[in-house]
């Protein structure tokens, strides 16, 4: 059937957290590294819309989303003044922008692996620190070297997370709905075995175009699990999106679960190549400013 009913503002699936990415890469604080986040959610679930330059508008946490593409570039502007960034699939090359300041930070592949170097080795200095001050209090009596402990722990700054290695996997759940003109079959979707919600699929064949034309969402996907703390995307939630991934089924039109998310319209209309170069003027940084 149409899907003709009011439906509350929704977010792409899955949604990523904002402590996910790097800090270095998020811009303008909390508010900012969300908008970016959001943005990034939204862009690698519209890996499957057209074979064209594209228009995709939707909601993403209640805030409207558009994401302009060609076969070689991406562009999202999500919400806020740290809503924007660029990809460049050809170069392997993000750029985040920052509107209000001028500025935009380019992260290059090797920039990815110079951090993942720089915070191996920061995490592996901190953890020897760690232990020859434990050997420190080892000769205290037990309640003052608890106590010192707990002070020395809280000094201490946390160590990176790692992301939980799960595959996000879909289950035919039966039933079908048209979403702006397209035949979307449903499904459920789980995150490892834990059950995340239903989605609404469309078929690269529905959707009028082949597997060959999401080359540059391929190379987002490949690139972002590239970098620090990032590695459960290798099998998770966005390498389903990806469609080389053996757990490809189409693109989500719809999602309800925890997060929520719907596609709003699509465009197919010729995009400026201005749309994806950085405005003239502005200065460039590097995510390695604050780790050098």
């Amino acid at each position: 059937m149409n899907s003709t009913r009011n439906r509350r503002p929704m977010a792409s699936v899955p949604v990523l957290r904002s402590r996910q990415l790097p800090s270095h890469i998020q811009t303008g604080g909390q508010r900012g590294g969300r908008c970016l986040i959001g943005a990034l959610s939204a862009v690698l679930a519209c890996a499957s819309i057209a074979s064209a330059d594209t228009t995709v508008r939707l909601m993403s946490d209640g805030e409207e989303t558009q994401i302009r593409f060609t076969k070689q570039f991406i562009r999202v502007d999500g919400a806020g003044d740290d809503g924007t960034f660029l990809f460049d699939a050809n170069a392997k090359v993000m750029r985040v922008f920052q509107p209000s300041e001028q500025k935009y930070m380019e992260v290059t592949q090797a920039d990815v692996e110079m951090m993942g170097k720089k915070l191996a080795g920061m995490q592996g200095q901190m953890a020897d620190a760690m232990e020859q001050a434990k050997a420190a209090l080892a000769n205290l009596p037990p309640e003052q070297r608890a106590m010192a402990m707990q002070k020395l722990e809280a000094m201490s700054p946390p160590q990176a997370a790692q992301a939980a290695v799960t595959t996000t996997r879909f289950e035919k759940a039966g039933g079908s709905e048209t979403i702006l003109g397209v035949k979307c079959e449903k499904y459920r979707v789980f995150d490892g075995d834990k059950a995340a919600g239903e989605a609404w699929m469309a078929t690269t064949k529905e959707l009028g175009i082949s597997r060959d034309d999401l080359s540059a969402f391929h190379e987002l996907s490949t690139f972002l699990a590239t970098m620090p703390n990032m590695a459960g995307w290798s099998t998770g939630p966005f390498a389903a999106l990806d469609p080389t991934n053996e757990n490809f089924v189409g693109f989500p039109m719809r999602f309800e679960g925890d997060h929520d998310m719907e596609v709003l319209a699509i465009e197919h209309e010729k995009v400026d190549s201005s749309v994806f170069s950085v405005p003239e003027g502005w200065k460039r940084m590097s995510p390695m400013d604050g780790i050098r």
